[in-house]
């Protein structure tokens, strides 16, 4: 764990933090987290095919609470460069969190080494830079190719994106030469976008329903809190 990284309890959970930044939620039980995580679940619970689930950067686990929250009790694969926040996942969430395999690689590297495609990838990548933290470099050149070629050709795959200081998103104009379909998840309080990418997405408008009914079911506070399009909206969350 870097020095900028620290870990601070909350109600049910426990959070890691870098440069002031939520970077991961940990839940004691299956449920929601009310933040992004929430919404990064659902999505993959709505549109991914059969077959196996990748995380690239694990933190401590946010997505796995209210995964399995939902009925998603597939096994999952992650990846991550800091162990710390797997040990934390392990010590507080074995009980219940199912199969989920874990490796302490770089995710780029870690992509190349697979040989069976994924159903689904969930991108959270994230590198301190000054007291901010941003996305990493290989966002806007090598990693959404790779992707792409770990996905099954059905298969989905989810970035959760931070704006440039400018308020642009990092690794679009390289994720939309890479996929067919790109859908856009705007938040109200959160400067996140999620862009979620596929060969074929239902419309904007018929998943924003879906994600919305998805968080209604999980409880989360995100629900109707959300926004889904099918570009960026100009000044997206500006930092």
């Amino acid at each position: 764990m870097t020095a900028a990284t620290r870990i601070r309890r909350v109600s049910g959970g426990l959070q890691l933090l870098q440069n002031g930044t939520v970077l991961s939620e940990l839940r004691h039980q299956p449920g929601p987290t009310h933040s992004v995580f929430d919404v990064l679940a659902v999505l993959v619970q709505i549109l991914a095919p059969p077959g196996p689930v990748g995380i690239l950067g694990f933190g401590a686990g946010s997505l796995v609470a209210p995964l399995r929250y939902l009925g998603f009790l597939r096994p999952l694969a992650a990846v991550d460069l800091d162990p710390v926040g797997h040990q934390l996942f392990t010590r507080h969430c074995a009980a219940w969190s199912g199969t989920v395999s874990w490796e302490e690689a770089d995710a780029l590297r870690w992509l190349q080494r697979q040989r069976t495609p994924f159903a689904a990838l969930v991108e959270d990548l994230s590198v301190p830079i000054g007291d901010d933290v941003f996305k990493p470099a290989a966002l806007s050149c090598f990693l959404p190719a790779q992707v792409r070629r770990c996905l099954r050709p059905s298969g989905v795959a989810v970035f959760n994106l931070v704006p440039d200081p400018d308020g642009s998103l990092p690794g679009m104009e390289e994720i939309r030469r890479n996929f067919d379909a790109v859908r856009i998840v705007s938040y109200e309080g959160f400067v996140n976008a999620t862009v979620i990418t596929g060969t074929s997405l239902p419309s904007a408008q018929v998943l924003g329903r879906r994600l919305h009914a998805g968080l209604r079911q999980l409880g989360s506070e995100r629900a109707g809190a959300v926004r889904v399009s099918a570009r960026a909206p100009d000044g997206i969350n500006p930092r």
